[in-house]
């Protein structure tokens, strides 16, 4: 990646990010060393998240399902 995308991708101006390299490579022993790091997709967001006392957590990802939460929580409990 380019620094010029890597600066737009992550929302630091292109100047800044030039700065911060130029100094890096002057000083030969960096405060912060840069390195791309890929992370994950982002994580599913769930329409429904119940978490019991007792640690146990039920998870829909289709609000519709809400109808049959009451039995599954029955039969948790």
């Amino acid at each position: 990646m380019t620094r010029k995308d890597f600066a737009a991708r992550h929302g630091v101006g292109f100047s800044t990010l030039s700065k911060w390299l130029q100094d890096e490579r002057r000083t030969g022993d960096p405060e912060v060393s840069f390195q791309e790091v890929v992370m994950p997709p982002a994580a599913l967001r769930w329409a429904v998240e119940v978490t019991s006392p007792k640690g146990w957590t039920v998870r829909l990802n289709d609000s519709s399902a809400i109808r049959s939460l009451p039995k599954v929580l029955r039969a948790l409990c």
